[in-house]
């Protein structure tokens, strides 16, 4: 009885460790992606400082509104709950009895 635990422990082990072993290899797949996604981004929309070299008053502006990027990456989700809020709306219209 004492080997059939054992063993069964063993095998436990092992599943967890290769299902865990799936996690790492997303996260780590994310963060390079998130990294490309940021220089992307970046490369796209830069910073005042980079814009506006020379002109401290052009950047500390720059810093004080509401940038293109931070405009992009606020707009994503609201596009895509307008889009499902569309969606449920037909599928109400053709779902309703008539």
């Amino acid at each position: 009885m004492r080997a059939l635990v054992s063993i069964f422990s063993a095998l436990l082990i092992i599943i967890s460790l290769y299902q865990l072993s799936f996690t790492w290899f997303v996260n780590k797949h994310e963060s390079t992606i998130d990294a490309k996604a940021k220089r992307y981004v970046n490369s796209l929309y830069p910073a005042g400082t980079q814009k506006y070299p020379g002109d401290k008053e052009a950047q500390a502006d720059e810093i004080g509104t509401d940038t293109t990027r931070n405009r992009v990456e606020a707009a994503a989700p609201t596009v895509a709950l307008d889009q499902l809020k569309a969606q449920v709306e037909a599928y109400r219209i053709k779902a309703s009895p008539r």
